[in-house]
């Protein structure tokens, strides 16, 4: 009874995917470790994107009244 019990536990078989050194769940880890890296890349992106275009917005908004005022001054004095 007992004896059979403790014989039938199979071993835990683990890939090894380079003997000694790197197996299976190494590999999941570092996958895992990937995709973190790709969602923080993502999110920076996002970020970077969106203050990218807010700074744009901004620096034409800033610079719409100076460049009307130039064009008309432009305008008025080829007029004159």
């Amino acid at each position: 009874g007992k004896d059979q019990l403790k014989g039938d536990k199979l071993p835990t078989n683990i890939l090894e995917i380079v003997p000694g050194k790197f197996n299976e769940t190494d590999w999941l880890l570092l996958l895992e470790n990937d995709d973190a890296e790709d969602f923080v890349a993502d999110v920076f992106d996002s970020i970077w994107t969106d203050a990218s275009k807010q700074i744009q917005q901004i620096y034409i908004d800033r610079q719409l009244l100076p460049f009307t005022m130039m064009m008309t001054e432009n305008a008025l004095s080829s007029v004159i």
